[in-house]
């Protein structure tokens, strides 16, 4: 019977064991088999029909894995359902918490309806690295911005508050400074920037409910003199100068800037005199006041 090529690997080794059967077997003389393309042996693993195919199963193993994974994010994408968005020219005030995170962030837009999605904005703002850079505070969004403009809006400073500019002149009892307050709010020539909200009898209010600074309140009586205007005790105290303060600033603002700019500007006085004339530092105050 003629052997095939392909049964010829199984016999050859028979054939080559019987030629010992009359003597002792050495293992190192029995040939090897042989192998051909295609098949797999001891030390040579699989063949390159074998492997290009797994090869090739494992590519499209990968791929059908990449094509579920896209599925189930776009799945898990629009399963967040879209907001209904702002008109075109309407405006929406958005206040943005110390902190919050990107997904805190996307929330409150789609809520309000500047963003349509906000798991695919929360990831924008994360994989653009843009989330550290939002800043806390009101943020103003307009119907109709791409996600460039609501992401600039977001990292953007907020303007300035407006302030106006207030000049209390050397020489200015309580008083007058009231008085100017209200010149102010009146429109007379020497105003200028925009007006205080509250007026010259509001801040002799407050000047009245005030207290010297510091260690100046041990010197000073603790009530107004018989005769003498309600705010008479803070006389001197009120520092002169030229303050800028916010639209939205309070009497009690204004006096806050006067008293901390009276106790850098009295700070470097000497009183080692007025001592040994056994003066109070609040008399040689008063003294000044009424030589102004």
């Amino acid at each position: 019977m003629r052997l095939s090529r392909r049964s010829t690997p199984q016999v050859e080794p028979l054939l080559a064991l019987s030629s010992y059967a009359d003597g002792p077997l050495d293992l190192d003389d029995v040939p090897a088999p042989v192998h051909y393309a295609g098949q797999g042996g001891p030390g040579r693993g699989p063949g390159p029909v074998r492997r290009f195919l797994r090869r090739l199963l494992a590519v499209v193993a990968l791929l059908a894995a990449l094509g579920i994974g896209a599925a189930v994010v776009w799945a898990v994408m629009a399963s967040t359902g879209d907001s209904e968005m702002l008109a075109d020219g309407e405006s929406v005030t958005i206040t943005v918490p110390e902190g919050a995170s990107a997904s805190q962030v996307a929330d409150l837009l789609a809520e309000e309806g500047v963003v349509r999605n906000r798991l695919v904005f929360a990831s924008r703002l994360r994989f653009s690295d843009v989330a550290p850079r939002i800043r806390a505070g009101d943020h103003t969004f307009v119907g109709g911005m791409t996600y460039e403009q609501v992401i600039e809006e977001l990292t953007s400073a907020p303007p300035p508050a407006p302030t106006f500019t207030m000049t209390v002149p050397e020489g200015y009892r309580n008083t007058d400074t009231a008085i100017r307050i209200d010149e102010m709010r009146s429109g007379e020539p020497g105003a200028s920037g925009q007006l205080p909200r509250f007026s010259g009898e509001q801040y002799l209010a407050a000047v009245a409910q005030s207290r010297p600074p510091g260690r100046w309140a041990r010197w000073v009586p603790d009530s107004v003199p018989t005769g003498g205007h309600p705010t008479s005790l803070m006389e001197g105290f009120l520092f002169p100068a030229t303050y800028e303060l916010l639209d939205e600033a309070t009497p009690a603002d204004l006096i806050e800037r006067q008293l901390e700019a009276f106790e850098r500007n009295v700070a470097t006085v000497d009183f080692t005199r007025a001592r040994e004339a056994n003066l109070t530092p609040y008399e040689v105050l008063v003294i000044a006041s009424m030589v102004e």
